[in-house]
């Protein structure tokens, strides 16, 4: 009897456990299969998200950042400014090029006559040799694109004849000028046509000799550097002068470049004054077009004018003279700095700098002494009436 009480009790027992197990399935069966998942499953899960159930909330939440996506976007952002700095077509930084020209008054290294004797300039060249003359000035011309000179000596090798007065040279004189650096002559001078039939050819052949570039009265030479074109108009000017043609002239050169210097011989020897005609000769050139007009030819210097955008320099006066053994001892050599910027367009700078015609016999130099040098750009300036202390 214990033993068929023991049974049921445990048989009860069965069966209670049977119906609670059944209880719980059937309350497990019921509950919902799409509910949400907790918020840190979703976290979990990000990488697998669509965009399109972001929501608002989601992108203005700090805490749900992924910082990850934040570097990415900073660095698109910098590769895509590298991507426009580069792009096919976008025109290359273009730096400033200037181009550097010096103009310098008379020069005539020869001699009267020709002569060489004791004392001439002919015969100082064979003592001191063709470096001599220039080589005071090198800091200044031997740094420069292109040196400008108005040679009034005529270099030949044949028999001088008796009727000529001026500066003659031999053909060998012109290295006095290639050792100085200057790179081109105007010839726009009587003292080549007038004296002698031979005196313009032969010097024109011995320039040619020693590959110097040179024109004459009426000539247009063009120059082109650092994409710059230049033009220098040589003419030789006189009082009842028809300025007609030389405006063609002018008007011409402007058409093929982008600046215009007119450099001229003329003018009354020893005045530092302009004449009437002459003055208003040079301002009828800026107006056809000239940006510069420098002129030499009289032996001293004048003063220089700025006339509308046009500067006009009415003498640089004497350089180098072996005709005589002493000038009015100041003269200055005028720079001309033509500098185009990125965007194309062409500036001007012009500086004036006063020198000695000679310190030494026939050699120009720079001028250091400071009251000399203010008297000379003092009176270019027309502050002063000479340019000397004298």
């Amino acid at each position: 009897m214990n033993y068929t009480a023991d049974q049921r009790r445990k048989l009860w027992g069965i069966l209670v456990s049977l119906a609670l197990v059944i209880t719980v399935a059937i309350v497990l069966d019921c509950l919902p299969v799409n509910q949400d998942l907790p918020a840190d499953v979703l976290d979990n899960t990000t990488s697998v998200t669509d965009p399109s159930d972001v929501t608002s909330d989601d992108i203005d939440s700090p805490d749900k950042a992924d910082p990850s996506q934040t570097d990415d976007t900073t660095q698109t952002t910098e590769s895509q400014d590298t991507q426009e700095i580069d792009t096919p077509g976008t025109e290359p930084v273009v730096e400033d090029t200037s181009f550097v020209l010096t103009f310098l008054g008379e020069c005539s290294p020869g001699s009267p006559l020709g002569t060489s004797s004791f004392g001439s300039l002919n015969a100082l060249t064979n003592e001191k040799g063709v470096g001599y003359y220039f080589s005071q000035l090198q800091s200044v011309i031997s740094a420069d694109d292109l040196t400008v000179g108005a040679n009034t000596c005529i270099f030949t090798d044949n028999n001088t004849p008796s009727d000529i007065i001026e500066c003659t040279a031999p053909a060998a004189n012109t290295a006095i000028y290639t050792a100085g650096s200057v790179e081109f002559l105007s010839l726009a001078a009587p003292e080549l046509s007038e004296y002698s039939d031979n005196a313009l050819a032969d010097t024109v052949s011995a320039l040619n000799s020693s590959s110097i570039q040179h024109a004459g009265d009426g000539q247009i030479t063009y120059f082109e550097n650092a994409n710059i074109r230049l033009a220098i108009v040589c003419l030789q000017l006189t009082k009842n002068l028809n300025t007609a043609d030389d405006i063609a002239l002018i008007h011409e050169a402007k058409e093929s470049a982008e600046f215009v210097a007119v450099y001229f011989w003329g003018g009354d020897n020893g005045s530092h004054i302009p004449e009437e005609w002459l003055t208003a000769t040079l301002r009828s050139f800026a107006d056809a077009g000239a940006a510069l007009v420098v002129g030499c030819g009289n032996g001293v210097l004048r003063p220089v004018e700025q006339y509308g955008s046009s500067t006009i320099a009415y003498s640089l006066g004497t350089l180098l003279d072996g005709a005589a053994l002493y000038h009015q001892n100041a003269t200055a050599l005028l720079q001309l700095t033509l500098t185009k910027n990125s965007a194309g367009e062409l500036m001007s700078e012009i500086q004036l700098i006063p020198c000695y015609v000679y310190k030494e016999l026939w050699q120009p130099c720079l001028i250091s002494d400071s009251s000399d040098s203010h008297s000379i750009t003092a009176f270019l300036q027309g502050e002063l009436s000479s340019p000397t202390q004298e």
